[in-house]
């Protein structure tokens, strides 16, 4: 006779919280008392809210954000803000000014032509998402007929979070021609849009390089 035992739990903690614009997750492998991996775990996602309101560039508060608006003297900030301040001028000098606060290019790729654009942004501090037909074709289904709604090639949205821009331009895909509409009203955002008939339609304040 053969006796059976159910496998054994696997130890640990397994922990998953929303810091800094994203899901952390956070998995503590070890066969330690309940209450000390929640101890570890708590100490650890402490820190990580401590960087979030440090260096955060989306929280008017963090220091970082009051140090570039004149509001925080050098000699008064952290000194881990002045640690990473000093390695990013070490940085610009080791590069001859190619590591800069300088805004980033950010390319839209053509979506007939997987080696050119269609356009350029250029900003800092900016999250840009396009989600598209080109790759994959109609992978992206309207939920509500349960079928893919033709008329957009491409929609890239630019915000402040990369998740929220990236549900927005997949939801836009799955609204067919209606989600231009739909683009125009959202708040705090901006898009640029490539129909099936090669139409490139885009916000006026959508940050292009010159």
């Amino acid at each position: 006779m053969v006796e059976v035992t159910a496998p054994r739990a696997r130890p640990g903690l397994r922990r998953v919280e929303q810091i800094m614009g994203t899901a952390i997750s956070l998995d503590l492998a070890d066969d330690l008392p309940a209450a000390t991996l929640h101890e570890l775990a708590e100490e650890t996602f402490d820190w990580l809210r401590e960087v979030d309101a440090r260096f955060s560039t989306y929280r008017e508060e963090s220091e970082v954000c009051r140090f570039d608006r004149g509001e925080l003297p050098l000699a008064e900030a952290s000194a881990d803000l002045r640690a990473v301040l000093e390695r990013c001028a070490d940085l610009w000098g080791a590069t001859d000014g190619f590591f800069t606060g300088e805004p980033w290019r950010i390319g839209i790729r053509h979506p007939w032509d997987p080696s050119a654009t269609c356009l350029v942004l250029s900003g800092t501090d900016l999250a840009v998402a396009t989600s598209g037909v080109y790759e994959r074709g109609q992978h992206v289904l309207d939920p509500r007929r349960g079928a893919p709604a033709p008329g957009l090639r491409s929609v890239t949205v630019v915000g402040a979070d990369l998740g929220v821009a990236d549900a927005y331009a997949t939801a836009a895909v799955a609204m067919g021609p209606s989600g231009i509409g739909w683009l125009d009203r959202l708040p705090d955002h901006l898009h640029a849009v490539v129909t099936d008939d090669a139409r490139l339609l885009h916000s006026t304040r959508l940050p292009l390089a010159d």
